[in-house]
């Protein structure tokens, strides 16, 4: 068995066939915040050797992004902490907490963060609670360097004690300088759980201690606000030294692979494991697949783990022989340094589907694009739809959803898209393939990875059927604009449904606008994207896959198979929709087929559509109307400038304005 292990240098990494693994971040700011314009470096934490009776204690991962408040005032104090539970100091009491390191962001500098941080000045703490005084506090410094990890050794280190306690964190003196600075760090990971964000301000000025003046008018009030749920954890932590820390221990954090496989042929999964112990050399991974007997692979780890690090361990040669749809899958973390696996989070299971190909069906993966003209990253994801629309035009269906955003509205918005908008759009750009695998690369706004990404999901997909398929979709479109759709659909195997496979559609139209669209990647600011790069801030352009209408909504229609299928019987689903928002004699109609059990969208069906109710016209024409023009289009609704010999539909403009259309042979 061939194995990898690789540490985690990005935020998230695409696996599998249609699975991606690695955390989910936040993608906008908390209304109280301003977001950085670009996304801070990723930073792994300070590396400790095995044989350092010391680790790095945070609740936060990776920093992610910086933020800074709005309308913060001269003198105000800002106030920033995390909990060292109850929970964690009985897991180290008997050790001692030595520093307390902090993750300082970027000033601004022409509008850009800049590679300096210039908030120096600031003062560590420890409290028992947020409203209560300090028990430890003392006057630290920051380096100039942003994202970079810095720590400020207490003169007198702290004695963690069992159940006791208490919260970690710093303060500053806000000032009229620092009010381009970036200055609260964050991982990007919202949580429920409320310990790792805490931040307060105190109007005008503060004392040297944390108080609260809920009870004494004297004593400065700090009103303290929790942000865990909207930004994640703040990039605080601290060191811990002694004899007592945790050791040889692995949490099985995510696991991804595909859904799919053959029998016999081998196949690759990801997982993402987590330390929880001092330092990680070697674990050991056992894995099950159906009613095969368990194996295990040992892995040695390229540089130590430390405390909260994460990493991903590959398997690439793993075969199953058992055939089904839901054959399950087992792994676990056994072993780590040679001993048994001291965290008890360390198993997880999935599932796989394991059949002949040649029993499903040709799959087609549907890529929803999220955009805006507003957004100035959104170049990227236009550029993406145009990459695989060129280079693997039968592979993906593709449509373009624009949104609006706070006060800014894009002339190409749909109130038909709002529910996909609503739970797929967290951030723009934005791509999902399939609504499970995120096209990471347009949150990094990176034309080489988006590229990359896109070339390695097909070679994964090539050849990976799909349970389910569409054999024939039919239409036809009234002088009213009303399109009649026959929709019709088989399964490879009797299955129940219950209502858990259902059908939607999407009306896209090509050359639309021009409109103007934002452009972030001018003069080379954030480098190459495909020659938008040379172009202006503002660009008109004319956009292609756009949504006129999304009918079914973001899940497709309720009950629109049947409850049971039966192996190669045919269904068909009939629905109506208005073409009336078209104004292209050429639209294409997207079928889809979306998995509430899963998510996942299945199998996906691209229509060419001649759009008559556009091409008619009026038909009535005045007796003395002369013949202004004529303009031929092909039977797949495509205008032609030159007609050859053959059937077109010839579009005719009369001098009193109306329109009238009929198919002509042309020789």
């Amino acid at each position: 068995m061939s194995k990898k292990f690789l540490t985690l240098a990005l935020a998230a990494l695409t696996a599998g066939s249609a699975f991606a693994i690695g955390p989910k971040r936040m993608t906008t700011a908390d209304s109280r915040f301003n977001q950085a314009p670009v996304k801070a470096k990723v930073q792994k934490s300070i590396p400790t050797r095995a044989d350092e009776p010391s680790l790095n204690y945070s609740l936060a991962d990776v920093v992610y992004t910086t933020l800074n408040f709005k309308n913060l005032e001269e003198n105000d104090t800002v106030y920033q902490a995390f909990e060292f539970t109850p929970e964690a100091a009985t897991k180290f009491a008997g050790n001692q907490l030595t520093s307390i390191n902090i993750t300082p962001g970027a000033s601004i500098a022409n509008g850009e963060p800049s590679d300096k941080n210039i908030l120096e000045d600031v003062t560590v703490f420890l409290t028992k609670g947020l409203n209560e005084d300090p028990f430890y506090v003392q006057k630290g410094k920051l380096g100039s360097t942003p994202y970079e990890l810095n720590r400020i050794i207490l003169d007198t280190p702290y004695d963690i004690k069992t159940g006791e306690g208490f919260y970690v964190g710093y303060y500053f003196r806000y000032t009229d300088e620092l009010a381009n600075s970036y200055y609260i760090t964050v991982d990007g990971l919202p949580t429920k759980n409320e310990a790792g964000c805490w931040v307060g301000i105190v109007d005008g000025g503060g004392p040297d201690g944390i108080v609260d003046g809920a009870d004494d008018p004297e004593k400065p009030h700090i009103a303290w606000s929790n942000y865990a749920e909207n930004l994640g954890n703040l990039c605080i932590g601290c060191t811990l030294q002694g004899d007592n820390l945790p050791r040889n221990g692995v949490k099985l954090d995510e696991i991804a692979g595909p859904f799919y496989c053959a029998p016999g042929k081998a196949f690759e999964y990801n997982f993402l494991v987590k330390s929880t112990s001092v330092a990680v050399e070697t674990l050991e991974l056992t894995y099950t697949i159906g009613d095969a007997e368990p194996q295990s692979d040992t892995f040695q780890v390229d540089s130590v783990l430390s405390y909260n690090d994460y990493a991903i361990l590959t398997l690439d040669r793993l075969v199953c022989n058992t055939e089904g749809l839901e054959v399950p899958l087992k792994f676990q973390v056994t072993k780590v340094n040679g001993e048994d696996n001291t965290c008890e989070e360390n198993t997880l299971t999935s599932s796989i589907q394991c059949y002949d190909p040649s029993r499903g069906f040709k799959r087609v993966h549907l890529i929803e694009e999220g955009t805006g003209t507003w957004c100035g990253f959104c170049p990227l994801g236009i550029v993406m739809m145009e990459y695989v629309g060129e280079k693997y035009p039968d592979f993906f269906a593709r449509v373009a959803i624009h949104a609006n955003q706070g006060g800014t509205s894009d002339p190409m918005y749909q109130p038909s898209t709002s529910s996909w908008i609503s739970n797929y759009a967290q951030g723009f750009p934005c791509g999902r393939i399939d609504r499970v695998t995120e096209i990471e690369a347009l949150s990094y706004a990176d034309y080489k990875r988006m590229v990359k990404e896109m070339d390695d999901f097909v070679k994964r997909n090539r050849t990976i059927p799909s349970l389910i398929g569409f054999t024939d979709i039919n239409y036809s479109i009234d002088e009213k604009g009303k399109m009649s759709v026959d929709t019709k659909v088989k399964c490879a195997f009797d299955m129940p449904n219950d209502n858990r496979y259902r059908i939607g559609y999407y009306l896209t139209q090509d050359s639309v606008g021009p409109f103007r669209q934002t452009n972030y990647y001018a003069n080379g600011q954030y480098g190459a994207c495909d020659g938008w790069e040379t172009l202006g801030r503002s660009v008109q352009i004319k956009y292609n896959e756009v949504c006129r209408l999304a009918s079914g909504g973001a899940f497709g229609f309720t009950n629109s198979l049947p409850a049971t299928f039966k192996q190669g019987e045919e269904y068909t689903h009939s629905t109506s929709l208005s073409v009336t928002n078209v104004n292209s004699a050429a639209c294409k109609l997207i079928a889809y087929i979306y998995d509430a059990q899963t998510g996942e969208i299945s199998n996906a069906k691209v229509v060419d559509v001649v759009n008559s109710y556009y091409i008619s016209g009026v038909e009535s024409v005045s007796a003395d109307a002369e013949i202004v023009g004529r303009k031929y289009y092909n039977l797949n609704g495509m205008e032609v400038s030159e007609p050859a010999d053959g059937l077109y539909i010839v579009r005719t403009i009369y001098s009193d304005g109306t329109v009238k259309a009929a198919k002509v042979m042309v020789k």
